[in-house]
């Protein structure tokens, strides 16, 4: 069995965060990276954008980085705290 590694290539304004989360936590990230996959390859300006090979990688960052964008919206009181979720 042939195994392959995915090495992502970082530009010197994109890094790699790694996270520890609840199992439950990454399946409904990925769900979602695949419903807007599924949108955004069934419409028309879709076709052939994305690299097949990290297109799955290309989702989940989106939705990761949308999702800390909503939260910063919608939980700061002031520049200097941030409120948990659950406050």
């Amino acid at each position: 069995m042939e195994r392959n590694i995915l090495v992502p290539v970082v530009g010197e304004d994109i890094g790699i965060l790694s996270i520890l989360v609840p199992k439950d936590v990454i399946c409904q990230i990925e769900q979602e990276a695949l419903e807007i996959l599924d949108m955004f390859e069934s419409h028309p300006a879709g076709q052939g954008i994305l690299d097949p090979n990290n297109k799955m990688m290309q989702a989940t960052s989106f939705v990761v980085q949308n999702a800390f964008g909503f939260y910063l919206e919608n939980h700061m009181k002031d520049e200097d705290e941030i409120i948990p979720p659950y406050e």
